[in-house]
């Protein structure tokens, strides 16, 4: 069932990827050059050809990324694959949105030839609300961020879990300890009071 989900949210980031892709490469105003603002002076779509990876990173090493996007794909599902049944089911919607992204954008690189020959990933978000955000991107760039994010959460969360374990466990070792300290002074005392009547009844005698 797991697996099913997994690869279920990986498909649904690969069609949600291509078709806003298809649906910008088909929209006049941005294949003339023109923008579409939603927010004004935030948030726009404009449609940019990227050579590169996520964002535009890595554009004058294309096939070295597409070596390490490739590894890392496979490396994805066939991790999904094996500790299906055992994995947080946040961490593997996570690991299934980043996969998915992947995918998305690794079809484009080798399939997506713009007017030059050149292969190139669709990107059409755009925010330009800050001077210093320059970057362009898509929906499998969304899904790979969340889904990082995603993984760091679930990996902090983990830690944070493990840390109260181990102080439970402390807590609960040191009670231990304090009943069986408990239990020995009850004891002295049961023995004290034991030696005590011994001696009374010996006066008596």
């Amino acid at each position: 069932m797991n697996l099913i989900l997994y690869f279920g949210v990986a498909l649904l980031v690969v069609f949600a990827d291509l078709f806003t892709k298809f649906l910008v490469k088909g929209s006049e105003v941005l294949m003339s050059g023109d923008v579409i603002n939603i927010i004004p002076g935030v948030f726009r779509f404009r449609y940019v050809e990227n050579p590169g990876a996520a964002m535009g990173s890595f554009a004058s090493n294309r096939w070295v990324f597409m070596i390490f996007s490739t590894v890392a794909i496979i490396a994805i599902a066939v991790y999904l694959v094996k500790y299906r049944k055992s994995i947080n089911r946040l961490f593997g919607i996570s690991m299934a949105m980043i996969m998915g992204g992947g995918i998305g954008n690794m079809y484009e690189r080798l399939f997506n030839q713009n007017a030059a020959g050149q292969y190139v990933v669709t990107d059409f978000f755009d925010f330009h609300l800050f001077s210093f955000w320059k970057w362009v991107f898509n929906v499998a760039d969304v899904a790979v961020c969340v889904g990082a994010a995603l993984v760091v959460l679930c990996l902090i969360m983990d830690l944070v879990k493990e840390y109260r374990t181990n102080k439970k466990s402390s807590e609960r070792d040191e009670l231990v300890e304090l009943d069986a300290i408990s239990e020995d002074e009850d004891d002295l005392r049961e023995l004290a009071l034991l030696d005590g009547e011994e001696a009374d009844a010996a006066k008596d005698e």
